[in-house]
This record gives structure tokens, sequence and C-alpha cells, in this order.
């Protein structure tokens, strides 16, 4: 079974998480995701940048991913079918200015990756530190074997490897 997160947000939208620190926890430190019912087009407009932000934040000392963000289109939504429309991925989020560390402390191997990025689409990720993973530090875009891959209108830059 996978572990849950200590902080979840499914479908969300206009949320904006900003100096948070997320620490000492066994399953994954935070997870944006969509159950594949969720419509989130919409979600930036002039008022609000993005769906979800998490900025000058820390994520350190977690059992499994520091954060996961995006939807496993292995897992079909409530009513059985797979999530496989563009406007029901996790989309329209920034992760910025965050430092992600010491991640995959319970059980190595197992998990591991800083930011893990599932099937998502136009976002942003830059100026963040990952470090002391077991897999990889920022992992993008999984599919699954699918012949479709919904990742586009993303950036990902200057995010280092400490």
């Amino acid at each position: 079974m996978a572990p849950t997160a200590t902080f979840s947000c499914n479908n969300c939208k206009y949320l904006v998480l900003d100096g948070v620190t997320i620490k000492q926890t066994q399953g994954h430190g935070l997870a944006y995701l969509t159950d594949g019912t969720g419509n989130l087009s919409n979600c930036s407009d002039a008022t609000h940048k993005a769906c979800f932000q998490f900025l000058n934040g820390a994520v350190y000392d977690i059992g499994g991913n520091g954060m996961v963000v995006g939807q496993d289109l292995r897992k079909p939504n409530h009513d059985g079918a797979l999530a496989d429309s563009a406007v029901n991925l996790s989309q329209n989020f920034t992760i910025r200015n965050s430092v992600v560390a010491f991640v995959n402390q319970m059980e190595p191997g197992a998990y591991g990756e800083g930011i893990y990025v599932l099937n998502a689409h136009d976002y942003l990720i830059v100026h963040n530190d990952v470090s002391d993973t077991y897999h990889g530090g920022i992992r993008l875009g999984d599919f699954y074997g699918r012949d479709q891959d919904d990742q586009h209108g993303y950036s990902f830059a200057y995010n280092g490897w400490v």
C-alpha cells in the first residue's frame, strides 16, 4: 500500500502554501492530486496565479517522497474509468523557492524522489534545492505505457541538487 501524505489536497483550487514546513513524517510530505473527476481548467486567472502554489517552504526528514503531484493514471476514478482527459489532471501549479531534503527515510528503495510529478500539465517548478534522496531529485511525467502523454506547458529551471 502506498503511503499517505501529511498534507494532501485533492481536486483543490486557489490554494497557496507560503513559508510552510513539513517535517518528520512517515508518509509523503505533500500530495497535490486529482482523482480524475475534478475539472481543474480555468484555475489561473487575473486574481489567482495557479490552482496550487507551494512557495518558500521546506519538506524534509520524510518517509516517502517529498512531494507528489499529478494524476496516477493507472488508477481509475470513482466510477471505474481512467482519467484520460487533460482537463481532469493536476494542472496550473507552482513549486518555487523551496527545499526538499532527506526523503525516503523509512523504507529506502521503495520511494525516494524529492519532487515526483505524475501525469500533469501547465506547471512551474523553479528555484528549488533538493538533496539526500534515494532515487531522483525531481522526476517528471509518468504515464505508464499509455499511448498518450498529457505533459505539456511546463517550466523547469534553476533547481539545484546539493
